[in-house]
């Protein structure tokens, strides 16, 4: 089995290659053991050695007992209020913190379905999935964390589901889908993935000092500027030597991944969800599940470590009719013709392809409304049958005739104010009320988070 209890309350989970130890400790904390090559049975929780830190806090329950500090401590899942002035996993907008004590556990075969987000998908080759109930007494707010084992793939996926079992709403400020504490002993360095339109996911690799390293977005996507993946290595690591531990956040919305040094050299790593604007409201009985995030380690370098994201990616993330099998390759109008064709301007494309092996056409912008430059039309998704000289169906049947499958560019979510869609509807855009709008290539944000906006959307498309 992946997934074992063993000893007095602690989890392993043991992929191909590696081996992450849990423990709920005398005091129901959920602490970190290790996370690391296999270890042939040996429990690590004697690496639980703490000295006594001046001015480190200790929790009620532990007493004069000056060495437990959740200040100092590995844990698995840190939150707010509770003597950790580190980064934090988890945490309520009021002043009672968030202390969330390990009640229970399941193991699980297979892993539980995600609710309106994307996630790893189950295949023929298993799953298993351990589940840790904790709950914070005094809030009534419990949480469950995630670690779906996948063997193979030698990954950890992780995530979190926040319930409110009290009777009045309570607010979410912090929701991370991950938390990793790494051990004290060597320097640690960090690879983000930073960039800008055209140039994204440039390496770069910095050595860790006392202090929180940050990298994220709050642009509603991941961006061209930050990309949803780091990876925490050793100081020699390289691409066939030294240890890594990356982690990739399944979700494409604004993230952030925050990681600090601490005073005892340790280092902690925490992703999910960006926290700058997030507050969310949980009635009563109402949950909140967070995005997962895949953890991988390779002990032979970065080499491997890519190898085994990649066959991850391949055989859970990718949708099952392009699994294993190679992309088709396609040609996009835009370049080529920009906003100024018409059907025979296609059709030359489609033909010149096929004699070139090309399996699709991508019909880029400006096949709808009075959409000749990226001043008008957006938003205006009606066929403009006279730029196309006939139908779109009849076009996409010659396309096809041509040998190629056929591609249609839209971008739903932004509208020119020159817009039929604007003219008819301007509250229907994102704005703070009394200013103007923040404009983005001469287009507007529509409120997705507004139920007229995206019925009509579907019913358009």
């Amino acid at each position: 089995m992946a997934i074992q209890v063993i000893g007095d309350r602690i989890f392993q989970i043991e992929t191909e290659h590696t081996c992450y130890q849990i423990q709920a400790d005398r005091h129901n904390i959920l602490s970190h053991l290790w996370y690391g090559p296999k270890t042939g049975g040996q429990v690590m929780d004697y690496l639980q050695d703490y000295p006594d830190v001046g001015f480190a806090g200790s929790i009620a329950d532990a007493g004069n007992d000056r060495t437990y500090s959740l200040d100092t401590r590995l844990q698995e899942y840190p939150c707010e209020g509770t003597g950790d002035y580190r980064i934090s996993a988890a945490g309520l907008e009021d002043s009672r913190g968030l202390d969330l004590r390990y009640e229970g556990f399941e193991i699980l075969e297979g892993r539980p379905p995600l609710e309106r987000l994307p996630g790893i998908r189950e295949t023929d080759i298993p799953l298993q999935t351990l589940v840790i109930h904790l709950a914070d007494h005094v809030t009534q707010v419990t949480c469950d964390l995630f670690y779906v084992a996948d063997e193979e793939n030698d990954a950890i996926i992780r995530s979190a589901r926040f319930e409110n079992r009290s009777g009045r709403p309570v607010w979410l400020d912090r929701t991370a889908s991950l938390s990793l504490d790494v051990h004290h002993g060597e320097p640690v360095g960090l690879i983000t993935f930073t960039g800008r339109h055209n140039k994204e996911r440039q390496f770069t690799r910095r050595r860790l000092e006392q202090g929180i390293v940050s990298t994220g977005s709050t642009r509603g996507t991941s961006s061209h500027q930050q990309n949803p993946a780091v990876i925490l290595t050793g100081p020699d690591t390289t691409e066939t030597n030294g240890w890594a531990v990356g982690a990739m956040l399944v979700y494409s919305g604004s993230f952030r991944a925050d990681v600090e040094m601490d005073q005892l050299g340790q280092a902690r790593l925490v992703m999910g969800i960006n926290p700058y604007g997030f507050r969310w409201k949980l009635n009563p009985g109402e949950s909140f599940q967070t995005p997962e995030a895949v953890l991988i380690r390779s002990d032979e370098g970065l080499e491997v470590l890519s190898l085994r994201f990649h066959r991850l990616i391949r055989q859970r993330l990718i949708p099952p009719r392009f699994r294993n099998r190679p992309r088709p390759v396609l040609i996009n109008t835009w370049e080529a013709a920009y906003f100024n064709f018409d059907r025979k301007t296609i059709l030359d494309i489609a033909r010149q392809s096929a004699d070139m092996d090309i399996d699709l056409l991508v019909l880029d912008d400006g096949w709808f409304g009075s959409r000749n430059s990226d001043n008008a039309g957006l938003g205006d998704w009606e066929v403009n049958e006279k730029k196309l000289q006939g139908s779109l169906q009849s076009l996409i049947e010659e396309v096809n005739a041509a040998g190629l499958d056929f591609g249609i560019w839209i971008e739903p979510e932004m509208v020119n104010e020159d817009s039929n869609l604007y003219r008819t509807h301007p509250g229907w855009v994102l704005k703070a009320p009394g200013r103007g709008p923040v404009r983005g290539r001469n287009q507007l944000v529509l409120d997705m988070t507004n139920p007229e906006v995206v019925d009509h959307l579907f019913q358009v498309f």
